[in-house]
């Protein structure tokens, strides 16, 4: 059975000579340049590796970039960086090649001082939640790992499914609908609080007066009522249409921009969900398509050949 090693690549020019030369003999290396700005891809693929470029960022990306170019019975995932030995990967091969598992993640040892405390105990805590999930006793959660190719990539593909068809959309239809209508609410509630706060001070100025001043100023402001009420009504009126129209314009615009921002957000999600299984199935369709034109090929070489036997 073939081997193919997957290793993703961010800016690791000063590790990838020694890596690649510590790497066992039949076992391929597969680099993906995960958008280095040093060089690595091009050295990679001068000391002979498989260069494969994958320009969204993310270790996950990467890995499932090599995956879908590999094409060995087995591939093996390890980091880069150096801070594993390629000597170590037969070890952990070894019971996927000898049809003993499907998946085999090994185990660091880690020297004193080279795993950080935040870190050795964040793998202790996602390892022990992963072993309480599944029932295996796993110890640390390791960047080299060997799997099946075939049966990682019927892995994907059942679970892609699994994701497409939970997709609920009335549900994402409900959800745009409650924040449309929390928009609404929270745009009347801020009119009405302003209505509100001017009546209220308007009250409170005028109870003072009357407090102050007493019947001489109650007086006062009767007979000046008769000129400066009604212009202030009609100022008023006019501030309280201009402010009703300013919140229509931004409601408007707020409800606009909240109904834009949550189609964009279920149609990323929807894009993130289907895009594995996408990718997936692009790339079986063209391998299908390479071993149709193969097949083609063949058959053209049969029937040339069958002419010269005839011929003959």
């Amino acid at each position: 059975m073939s081997v193919q090693v997957i290793l993703p690549v961010l800016d690791e020019v000063e590790a990838l000579p020694g890596v690649l030369d510590r790497m066992p003999a039949a076992y391929e290396p597969i680099v993906v340049d995960n958008g280095s700005t040093d060089g690595s891809g091009t050295l990679a693929a001068e000391l002979g590796a498989l260069v494969v470029h994958e320009p969204r960022r993310g270790f996950g990306a990467a890995c499932f970039a090599g995956l879908l170019a590999a094409e060995a019975d087995v591939v093996c995932f390890m980091d880069c960086d150096g801070s594993l030995d390629p000597q170590e990967l037969p070890r952990v091969a070894g019971p996927v090649l000898s049809d003993q598992a499907d998946l085999v993640m090994g185990a660091r040892r880690a020297e004193p001082g080279a795993f950080p405390l935040h870190a050795r105990v964040a793998n202790r805590l996602l390892a022990l939640e992963m072993r309480r999930r599944s029932g295996l006793a796993l110890r640390d959660l390791g960047p080299m790992r060997a799997a099946n190719r075939q049966a990682l990539l019927d892995l994907i593909g059942q679970v892609s499914r699994e994701v497409v068809g939970g997709y609920d959309r009335d549900a994402e239809a409900r959800a745009i609908a409650n924040d449309v209508q929390g928009t609404f609410a929270t745009t009347a509630l801020a009119e009405a609080g302003a209505v509100g706060l001017g009546t209220l001070v308007a009250t409170v100025v005028t109870g003072a007066a009357a407090d102050v001043t007493g019947i001489l100023l109650a007086a006062a402001l009767a007979v000046g009522g008769f000129y400066v009420i009604p212009r202030k009504r009609r100022q008023a009126t006019r501030d309280f249409q201009r402010r009703v129209a300013e919140l229509r314009t931004r409601l408007r615009d707020g409800l606009t921009r909240q109904v834009h921002h949550e189609i964009a957000q279920s149609t990323d999600r929807v894009n993130e969900a289907v895009a594995p299984y996408r990718r997936f199935v692009q790339s079986q369709q063209q391998r299908i398509n390479e071993a149709r034109g193969e097949l083609v090929a063949t058959e053209d070489a049969l029937v040339r050949l069958r002419g010269e036997i005839e011929r003959r």
